[in-house]
């Protein structure tokens, strides 16, 4: 029969009483609104931007490790890729550039405290 584990004695409770919470607020808070079709689209082009990139380093990785045989194949797919990051990168700086420049901030006041 199996021997029945020791537990360490038991503690009061520290949440028995109730607590105090110190929350500090900002007397002012300031929201950017932005257009959402122009972000979803800057976040498209930066998925298709970081994915033609990493396509593009997998290509060189193979390049550098394959023999005299297939390099030429894989040196002008890393180029395809490279060529298309870089154009979708190009996309994804206008498009952050249009987002910034179409940006309404809002102000908001905070009030006095709450008891």
């Amino acid at each position: 029969m199996a021997e029945k584990p020791e537990y360490p004695p038991a503690v009061p409770n520290p949440y028995r009483y109730p607590g105090k919470v110190i929350v500090s607020i900002p007397k002012e808070i300031k929201i950017a609104l932005v257009d959402a079709s122009l972000l979803n689209q800057y976040e498209l082009w930066s998925f298709l931007t970081s994915l033609f990139f990493s396509a593009f380093i997998g290509f060189l990785v193979a390049y550098c490790h394959t023999d005299e045989n297939f390099r030429t194949n894989l040196l002008i797919m890393g180029l395809v890729f490279l060529i298309a990051a870089v154009s979708t990168g190009a996309m994804v700086l206008l498009k952050r550039r249009k987002l910034f420049q179409n940006i309404q901030e809002v102000f908001f006041s905070v009030g006095p405290p709450v008891d």
